[in-house]
């Protein structure tokens, strides 16, 4: 400046106010209101959809055979309609289980009286042939007698195995089950005469697993006369073992005509029996297999092969 005096100018932008405070209170609001309604109707769907979807695993779970599913620890202890639907459920599981309970009672108690005037039947049946000789009506007597014999065996068998009254699993090795099996048929297909038909055994794995060899010895059993009776004469019956990760897959293959499409899903069903059925079948082995093979934590289906035959699958999980 003219006197001498030193001056500095310090020139700063004008500061600009805070875009929140252009932005409308009302639309402020509006966003709040959104973001507090999300949160909130999300934790209301996650609090209907959990015990709805609880609930449908126990009723796929009942359904599948397991009585002893229930949902009142986590669902009943609600005070709406939803915790009044879980009550209804297990209440309606407690019924449920109480009548296969008597069912399979009863099925027992029948059979054990049964075979008690069965018996003294045969006995009678022995001392008639004695005094009168051996004549085709008492041959026919003593079949029939068999027949039924066999039936109560196989009922009181399904029945033990529906109540499950089973020792605890050990450790098997399917494999060597499996040559135990096929040695016992190809056995009773020589004595039982049975024309040629061999069942051939085919390791493509060794899988072990955790379950009960008797159940299971039962199930492969019943599975391969099943096989060996629809052959052809000389025909064979193939088994097969092999592993896909941590299951075991056991697959059985006959030569016969197989069975109807329609028919399929209903193979396992106790008492059911194909048009193809021979007269001296039951009806309870395959249903006896299935109940073995699901006590064992696995399942079995069957398919037509497109050459012929029937393909019978178990699935069991290896330990």
């Amino acid at each position: 400046s003219a006197d001498g005096q030193v001056y500095t100018l310090i020139v700063s932008p004008t500061p600009h106010p805070p875009y929140w405070g252009h932005v409308p209170v009302s639309s402020l609001l509006f966003v709040v209101a959104l973001i507090v309604s999300g949160i909130v109707s999300y934790l209301l769907a996650r609090a209907i959809a959990n015990p709805i979807r609880k609930l449908r695993d126990a009723t796929v779970s009942l359904a599948d055979g397991k009585l002893d599913v229930r949902v009142g620890t986590s669902v009943g202890k609600r005070r709406d309609e939803l915790g009044m639907l879980a009550r209804d459920f297990d209440s309606m599981a407690d019924k449920l289980a109480r009548a296969a309970a008597q069912q399979t009672e009863l099925s027992q108690n029948i059979s054990h009286e049964l075979r008690s005037p069965l018996a003294r039947m045969r006995v009678a049946l022995e001392l008639a042939k004695r005094k009168a000789g051996d004549l085709s009506e008492f041959d026919r007597i003593n079949a029939e007698a068999e027949r039924l014999d066999k039936l109560i065996g196989q009922i009181l068998h399904y029945t033990r195995l529906d109540s499950n009254p089973q020792k605890e699993p050990v450790q098997i090795n399917v494999g060597d089950l499996i040559t135990e099996v096929v040695d016992n048929v190809n056995y009773e297909c020589k004595s039982d005469g049975i024309d040629g038909v061999s069942v051939k055994a085919r390791f493509d794995a060794s899988p072990t697993m955790h379950g009960y060899p008797d159940a299971l010895i039962s199930a492969i059993e019943n599975i391969l006369r099943n096989a060996v009776r629809h052959s052809p004469p000389n025909g064979a019956v193939n088994i097969r073992l092999s592993q896909e990760g941590a299951t075991a897959k056991i697959e059985i293959l006959d030569q016969g005509k197989g069975v109807d499409d329609a028919d399929l899903p209903r193979l396992f069903e106790p008492f059911y029996r194909t048009k193809e059925a021979p007269d001296t079948g039951t009806g309870l082995g395959l249903a006896i297999a299935a109940r073995a093979i699901h006590l064992n934590g696995g399942e079995v289906s069957a398919h037509n092969i497109t050459d012929g035959g029937l393909r019978v699958l178990i699935k069991l999980p290896t330990s």
